[in-house]
């Protein structure tokens, strides 16, 4: 075999080398665009269920007792008539229990914060257990959903945010 023979099977494994290496490289770039737009799907259903259960009527006690445990009865609502209740409001931050209304909302692996934004730009916390905004701002991921609501005589914002630590 002559050395210019051995040169050109040398190139040829070396460029076989690198598609290789760029499919493989490109194949795990689409896979975990792909994770990252499912996982996206999936804080958007989450957050858009809870804020449907925020705005809705919601119906029982909340709470209950059962064997020495509390439980839920019903579901979490803040609003009557198309308002936001000030009582209901009230029943829900004295819940005191974030684990307790994770699980009463169906979230298991998200954690979740809402707030009230006025006119002025002036937030009122709504769920009080969890004011640490740095959880929020160190989250892996996070989406953040506003609504327009009827409260104390006037429009605001009703923001809720959805995150995964």
């Amino acid at each position: 075999m002559s050395k210019r023979g051995q040169i050109w099977y040398g190139d040829f494994i070396i460029g076989l080398l690198v598609i290789i290496i760029i499919s493989v490289a490109f194949y795990y770039v689409l896979y975990d665009i792909g994770n990252a737009n499912s996982e996206i799907s999936e804080l958007e259903l989450n957050v858009e269920s809870l804020s449907n259960n925020l705005m809705s009527d919601g119906y029982g006690s909340w709470t209950t007792w059962s064997s020495g445990n509390k439980d839920y009865d019903g579901k979490i609502g803040l609003v009557k008539n198309s308002k936001i209740d000030v009582n209901l409001l009230t029943k829900f931050r004295n819940l005191n229990d974030y684990a307790f209304t994770k699980r009463m909302f169906g979230l298991s692996e998200y954690d979740y914060s809402a707030f009230i934004i006025d006119k002025n730009g002036v937030s009122t916390i709504l769920a009080p257990f969890l004011a640490d905004e740095t959880a929020i701002s160190n989250a892996a991921s996070a989406i953040r959903l506003d609504r327009l609501v009827y409260y104390n005589g006037e429009i605001v914002r009703l923001n809720i945010v959805l995150f995964k630590k």
